[in-house]
């Protein structure tokens, strides 16, 4: 249904409409499992533009788990995940924060309004996605640390033809699969592979990657 309506194009009004948002937020979710990332990435934002409130407050409503912030933290997941996988760290960092921070908040407020079975509910999805931000944390720490390592063995410049420089080349590819196993929509890293394949003289696996 997601994919059928963004396919069509549908149009929407302007406003806070959570249904819409829902629905933005389920298409980016189907279009970041076809690596369709700029797409999801643009979803995502546009479906936080349609969430009601994302502002914290302490009322049962703010608990809404199709609604609301809860809403937008899971949101937020969606769009770091997105973020993650084009290669954009600090921003989906930062996504992955906002998720932590307003799905803490309201964990707060829920244990201020009781028990309810609605609230359990409401608490087990908020650490749900607590467990996702974090997740989605380390892994742009593990991104992050790989291209930091790749940046202290330089260029795909040099020759490789020494012990030293095919042995720093092998780690290089090494470490950018690494990063790429988070990133894989990172366009830099992946031409930044090709660069070390070639230089290695892996031509056939270069040429396999690029049809």
């Amino acid at each position: 249904m997601a994919l059928k309506v963004h396919a069509e194009g549908w149009t929407v009004a302007n406003g806070p409409n959570d249904l819409w948002a829902v629905l933005l937020a389920d298409c980016a979710a189907a279009l970041l499992m076809l690596n369709a990332n700029d797409a999801a990435v643009a979803d995502c934002q546009a479906a936080l533009t349609f969430v009601s409130n994302l502002d914290v407050t302490i009322t049962p409503a703010a608990l809404a788990m199709d609604g609301g912030p809860a809403l937008g933290a899971k949101i937020y997941i969606g769009w770091g995940k997105a973020l993650l996988c084009l290669g954009r760290l600090n921003e989906a960092e930062q996504a992955f924060g906002t998720t932590l921070s307003t799905s803490n908040a309201l964990l707060a407020v829920a244990h201020n309004i009781g028990y309810s079975e609605e609230t359990e509910q409401t608490k087990h999805f908020l650490a749900q996605l607590i467990r996702d931000a974090e997740s989605g944390k380390i892994a742009v720490n593990l991104c992050r640390n790989a291209q930091q390592e790749l940046l202290k063995l330089g260029n795909a410049s040099a020759s490789c033809f020494s012990p030293t420089a095919r042995k720093a080349s092998m780690q290089a590819l090494l470490l950018i699969n690494k990063a790429l196993e988070y990133a894989p929509g990172d366009v830099a890293l992946f031409a930044e592979k090709l660069s070390w394949l070639a230089l290695l003289g892996h031509f056939c696996e270069v040429a396999g990657h690029c049809e």
